[in-house]
């Protein structure tokens, strides 16, 4: 029986998505430049993130003698929130002040954590996985949340922030390290995956699970699985 029918109606189905040039994704966290905040009388020296639009900043560092690091998000100038964290590696904030903080937690630790904060600081949601976390984004609008683990885990994680609660578990098939870059797509939530290495994009995840883009690469690949398995069959 000829099943190639299903199977290409398969392939055109996963090119729903937007395909946005790469170099417009922001999904690489940038520690290249340091920035200062006085705190308490104390001086952190800190990585730091801007919203898409400017209005709001994210900063995380540690102070000389403190044996924690402390978050800071700004509302322009003024500060809007801090809290303590034991080791944060990236944070990203979104237009409403909503931000995504990742917690490598301390050296001896064989996993990482994600937190979550509204505009105020109140927490939204926490979750820790038992791989370290390579990557994470919060949408511009602030509803969702995004965050890529490495092996053993090698898996995306998606947020709905307006339940608080993890909507969709994907193990990555391609490549070890990802980032990930929140953007809508027709009015529908999408995560692109990217590869570190080549900084190639992969495919595109939208808040079901559910693959609804592949680069030609992977896409041919798959198709060609498809086949053989269907003559299998």
């Amino acid at each position: 029986m000829d099943r190639s029918g299903p199977s290409n109606e398969r392939d055109d189905l996963l090119q729903t998505a937007d395909v946005p040039d790469v170099s417009s994704l922001t999904w690489r966290f940038d520690h290249s430049k340091a920035s200062y905040v006085r705190y308490e009388g104390k001086r952190f020296v800190c990585s730091e993130g801007r919203s898409p639009d400017g209005s709001w900043r994210i900063a995380f560092g540690r102070a000389d003698g403190a044996d924690r690091c402390r978050v800071f998000g700004f509302r322009g100038e003024e500060l809007a929130y801090t809290f303590p964290l034991v080791r944060p590696s990236e944070a990203w904030i979104s237009d409403t002040g909503v931000a995504v903080v990742v917690d490598s937690e301390g050296f001896d630790s064989q996993g990482g954590s994600c937190l979550v904060v509204d505009s105020d600081g109140s927490e939204l949601l926490a979750d820790s996985f038992d791989a370290n976390v390579d990557g994470a984004s919060v949408s511009t609008d602030g509803a969702y949340a995004a965050v890529v683990t490495l092996n053993p885990e090698n898996c995306l994680y998606l947020y709905d922030l307006s339940t608080g609660e993890r909507t969709v578990r994907h193990g990555i098939e391609h490549g070890r390290r990802h980032g990930v870059s929140l953007r809508r797509s027709d009015g529908s939530m999408v995560a692109y995956l990217v590869d570190e290495g080549s900084g190639r994009l992969l495919y595109a995840v939208d808040s079901r699970g559910a693959i609804v883009w592949e680069n030609d690469r992977i896409r041919s690949s798959a198709s060609l699985f498809r086949r053989v398995l269907n003559r299998i069959r």
